[in-house]
């Protein structure tokens, strides 16, 4: 697996390499990992061909904590980093969750890095993110002595329930770093002027944005949004192990800059 020593901590890596000559970006949600969830997503049917680069921001994943204060705008500089020093620019970027939000911050901060965005499950608002809004209600050291702890034994309780989302959450919350973990929670609800539902109407790339029909659905009538929407049918926040089929048809369908329309699921 590559990995690239920059200032702000070592960052893995991984490529897929396919006929289209520009990778996809592809950032991951709180918790997770672009190589070890999303990587499969883009291995699926209606991504064949699709070039990718699959990155695990400092703290999660198969890249080890750093020094830095773990803010969302850290993980943007960090990605952008990278992709300085891969020679990449005027890309599409594909984030999940916070990814998502990761991407709007690249995107504003590193215009040049960024031809479009797929927002999948963005957290706009700061009562879209139920899971960093648990993190935050404890202090950085409680949730680094009991609250990380806590999480990774109701993750398992959902698991042993049967719940396909958890299931695949699990192991990558085990890799995550506590510390990294709060602190990235805490900076997605922090307030922020311009707000990242303000960052998105700013700018200029054009943004798709994709839903799961048992979640971010519910969202549509309180936010503001003049791009495409694309809705996963029978999924909920974690589309990408939910109904991954229909999660890759969408985001080939985003590529393609096709029109609105309903995703089906994978049965």
């Amino acid at each position: 697996m590559p990995t690239l020593e920059l200032p702000e901590g070592m960052v893995a890596y991984e490529q897929l390499q396919g006929t289209s000559s520009q990778p996809v970006i592809a950032l991951h949600g709180l918790g997770d990992s672009s190589i070890h969830t999303l990587m499969p997503v883009f291995e699926l049917e209606a991504l064949q061909g699709t070039s990718a680069l699959f990155i695990d921001v400092p703290g999660f994943g198969a890249s080890p904590a750093g020094s830095s204060p773990a803010t969302i705008e850290d993980h943007a500089d960090v990605i952008a980093a990278l992709l300085q020093r891969l020679g990449l620019e005027n890309l599409p970027v594909f984030g999940h969750s916070m990814g998502a939000n990761i991407s709007i911050l690249l995107a504003a901060r590193h215009p040049k890095l960024v031809r479009e965005l797929i927002l999948a499950e963005p957290l706009l608002r700061p009562e879209h993110s139920v899971l960093a809004s648990q993190i935050s209600r404890f202090t950085e050291a409680s949730y680094e002595e009991r609250g990380h702890a806590m999480l990774l034994r109701a993750t398992s309780q959902q698991v042993f329930r049967g719940d396909p989302a958890a299931v695949a959450f699990l192991p990558t919350l085990r890799m995550a770093n506590a510390r990294v973990m709060y602190r990235s929670a805490v900076s997605l609800l922090a307030n922020r002027d311009p707000g990242f539902q303000e960052i998105v109407h700013r700018l200029k790339q054009p943004v798709t944005l994709i839903v799961g029909e048992r979640s971010g659905g519910k969202h549509l009538d309180k936010i503001s949004f003049d791009g495409t929407i694309l809705t996963v049918e029978s999924a909920g926040h974690s589309m990408h192990t939910e109904q991954p089929a229909a999660t890759a048809a969408a985001i080939r369908q985003a590529l393609d800059h096709g029109p609105r329309n309903q995703i089906g699921n994978d049965r």
